[in-house]
């Protein structure tokens, strides 16, 4: 197999994880954490369900970095392409 092959491999499994990883953190991450209009029941939930609201926050920072999986794919195409 030929090396622009095997990166364009390795940048779609990555990009395949960090979907699935996402998705199971907005499911599990931030399900019946936050009560809106009660900060006192939401800080109960995150005192009760710290794992989950860590889960949580590391989705978001990922989502909110989406961007460096497009970029790579944009460095595997150019690649690719010449």
């Amino acid at each position: 197999m030929n090396t622009n092959k095997k990166t364009a491999r390795k940048a779609g499994f990555l990009y395949l994880g960090y979907i699935i990883f996402t998705a199971i953190a907005l499911v599990i991450g931030r399900k019946g954490i936050i009560v809106d209009g009660d900060a006192a029941a939401t800080a109960a939930n995150i005192i009760a369900k710290g794992t989950r609201f860590r889960i949580g926050f590391v989705e978001l920072h990922h989502v909110e970095s989406s961007r460096t999986p497009f970029v790579a794919f944009r460095a595997v195409n150019h690649i690719l392409r010449s």
